[in-house]
């Protein structure tokens, strides 16, 4: 089991200690993120060949050093919203008469043909855990039908990452259980294609849906989220699971219009104190 508490330390530190190195992401943004040059493109010869350049490039510099790839990230974008911007890579490739199999086998073998060494994956939300807050059944439907269809075709896909940006209110009660199970049997349902599974960015808010609890019990309820959530990752066999932050007050979620106050999601506190979910992660992992 690689243990991962965070993330974004220098390649030249992390292979001094020995540490994989997973990149993230080579393929994600939107509308307000893409250049204006790449949003302008008119032609699928034009798309590939910047595509093409982007892979070799990036993944020539880094060969046999990068122990993981997110090559393509969110293509599906936000299902809660539907905001045409935030899939721009499916948006493009599709108003450019490229069907979603052909674009994403594309990126897939082109990067497996620069570093064959690298583990290649394909990182989305939605899909983790029928049932919770984040999950979307056409876009879980989505997702496992493109990679099947993907994987017939013999495309180099490794892994499937499964983000797991979760809320702690999704396992109050009887649904802690429940939910768990839908956990294991998701992650054996991307198995049976013959992919591997990665936990990529694992954080559990804590500001909704709680208030009928007191603080001490809030955290208690997270230690137990994540415990378990490792638990049954070893049991299934995956090996990489990468928690997305570090302490609460450099946590993405503090960015008042997305996660808001007190989300909390993280294994130490804003002053950089363990939690008690970061003691309970090291007794699940050394067990």
């Amino acid at each position: 089991m690689r243990k991962v508490f965070g993330h974004n330390l220098s390649p030249r530190f992390c292979r001094g200690v020995n540490l994989k190195i997973q990149f993230f992401h080579v393929f994600w943004g939107d509308e307000n993120t893409i250049p204006l040059w790449i949003k302008n493109i008119n032609s699928q010869d034009e798309l590939w060949r910047v595509i093409d350049y982007h892979i070799e490039n990036l993944l020539s510099r880094y060969k046999n050093k990068v122990d993981t790839y997110s090559l393509l990230n969110e293509y599906f974008g936000n299902p809660f919203n539907n905001d045409p911007g935030l899939k721009f890579w499916k948006q493009k490739a599709n108003s450019l008469g490229i069907e979603d199999i052909d674009f994403v086998t594309h990126l897939f073998r082109k990067a497996k043909e620069i570093d064959p060494s690298a583990r290649l994956l394909f990182n989305e939300y939605g899909m983790e855990i029928p049932g919770i807050a984040t999950y979307s059944n056409d876009k879980s439907q989505k997702i496992f039908n493109l990679l099947k269809e993907a994987k017939e075709k013999n495309s180099p896909i490794d892994v499937v990452g499964f983000q797991m940006h979760l809320y702690a209110k999704d396992f109050l009660g009887k649904s802690f259980e429940k939910n768990m199970e839908a956990f294991r049997n998701q992650i054996k349902k991307y198995k049976s294609l013959g992919l591997e599974v990665d936990i990529t960015e694992l954080d559990i808010r804590l500001n909704e849906g709680l208030s009928n609890l007191p603080e001490n019990e809030h955290l208690l309820l997270q230690a137990k989220i994540y415990t378990n959530i490792i638990k049954i990752a070893k049991e299934e066999g995956i090996t990489h699971i990468t928690i997305w932050g570090i302490s609460d007050r450099d946590s993405w979620l503090e960015n008042p219009s997305i996660g808001g106050p007190d989300a909390n999601p993280l294994l130490f506190d804003d002053r950089d104190n363990p939690k008690i979910v970061y003691y309970e992660i090291l007794s699940e992992l050394f067990k």
